[in-house]
């Protein structure tokens, strides 16, 4: 059976951050392995760049030149996820949505 491969792609990842997206992202794909799902995770990291293996999926960092409003910017990451969507069978976006409420009580 051909592996699916899947590029999640969000703005920080696990081990450098431990948060709940960060950790859903990580146990989703921990667990995608046992599928035959084949998992890349794209993220920003302030400090360096760095490709690591954790728990059977590849995690690739790219330097992050700057932030504005918690979003992140790299003139790498674009170069970076092109080379790895032509590798990818389906992409996961990961973002969060501030959600307030304006109905009345």
């Amino acid at each position: 059976m051909k592996k699916i491969k899947v590029l999640h792609f969000y703005k920080c990842a696990y081990p450098t951050s431990i948060g709940g997206i960060e950790t859903f992202i990580h146990n989703l794909c921990k667990k995608g392995s046992s599928f035959n799902i084949e998992n890349t995770v794209l993220a920003f990291n302030k400090k360096k760049k760095s490709t690591k293996y954790i728990d059977n999926y590849k995690v690739i960092e790219v330097y992050e030149n700057f932030s504005i409003f918690s979003t992140s910017f790299s003139l790498n990451a674009f170069l970076k996820f092109r080379e790895l969507v032509e590798k990818a069978d389906l992409i996961h976006y990961h973002f969060c949505l501030l959600y307030t409420s304006d109905a009345a009580d």
